[in-house]
């Protein structure tokens, strides 16, 4: 893999996509020093770069990624304490959300799945009374029936649903704001697009010693109840797979690099756009009761 043609293609490859981006490429050319080229187009190009082979012949892979290390944990809790239109407003919207997106429900999440099977050993070990009643009402408790509602088919498609918000009148400030970050992300569920879509796992090596196969997208976006232990215990849980192998990432633009490129990587706004907002949504979420 490492003879000088196969260097000679990624120096070109190099040298021609430097150029495009307008940039010095200042590595000399030494056939046995692959590292220095790698590091070389590495320091001046703006994604994320590899190295990858086909047919016994290298060559580079660039990626745009999106968020590499967040969870977008939605939480719907604020259902509880709202009612009328809005309430009415927001029940839907998250049942646009998660049908729109193809999103898995929490309690279908195999952490969740994993703690339900495990309920009685937590019994029989004594576990703390409060943690079994949290863990009974996410099974079929009020929690539990609060996300199924959640995961109902909606009645409105994201179009119905913003003239159901702009023939509202807000009561207060607050609400206001709410709305108007419901407005935005209804406008953009209207495309057909999925945003698991535009998932990809990255640097997973299936000869490596770890048996994980890489993080799948659906335990990264998801709504859940509240910031409360379970979610807790998922995140640990997410967090501990993603150790072992790379986690799934969000691309919004792929290329590989030729000696005859001659023209940079198209960048699909709409996956940075969606996931920035599902970062203010939450924090507006979270906010609302505070």
């Amino acid at each position: 893999m490492f003879r000088e043609e196969n260097y000679r293609y990624l120096y070109e490859s190099a040298r021609n996509y430097a150029g495009l981006l307008e940039k010095e490429f200042k590595v000399k050319y030494e056939p046995r020093e692959f590292r220095k080229l790698f590091e070389g187009l590495d320091e001046i190009i703006p994604y994320h770069l590899q190295i990858n082979n086909a047919d016994d012949k290298l060559y580079f892979s660039a990626y745009k990624t999106c968020h590499s290390q967040q969870l977008f944990y939605l939480p719907c809790r604020i259902l509880e304490n709202t009612s009328g239109r809005v309430n009415h407003i927001l029940l839907e919207f998250f049942r646009i959300l998660k049908w729109s997106q193809k999103l898995q429900a929490m309690k279908d999440s195999y952490h969740v799945d994993g703690l339900f099977q495990e309920l009685d050993i937590y019994r029989e070990e004594g576990a703390a009374d409060e943690y079994i009643e949290l863990l009974q009402s996410y099974q079929d408790g009020d929690i539990g029936i609060l996300l199924d509602q959640v995961n109902e088919h909606p009645a409105y498609n994201p179009s119905e649903l913003l003239n159901v918000i702009s023939g509202y009148t807000p009561s207060t400030e607050k609400e206001k704001e709410l709305l108007e970050v419901l407005a935005e992300g209804l406008s953009l569920m209207r495309t057909e697009t999925s945003i698991l879509k535009f998932s990809r796992a990255f640097d997973f090596d299936p000869e490596s010693d770890y048996s994980e196969t890489p993080m799948g997208a659906e335990e990264l976006i998801m709504i859940v109840y509240d910031d409360d232990y379970i979610v807790e215990q998922m995140i640990e849980s997410v967090n501990m797979s993603c150790e072992s192998c790379e986690s799934e990432l969000f691309c919004a633009g792929e290329i590989d690099l030729t000696p005859g490129s001659d023209q940079l990587m198209e960048i699909n706004n709409y996956v940075i756009e969606f996931l920035d907002y599902l970062i203010r949504l939450s924090q507006k979420l979270y906010e609302y009761d505070k």
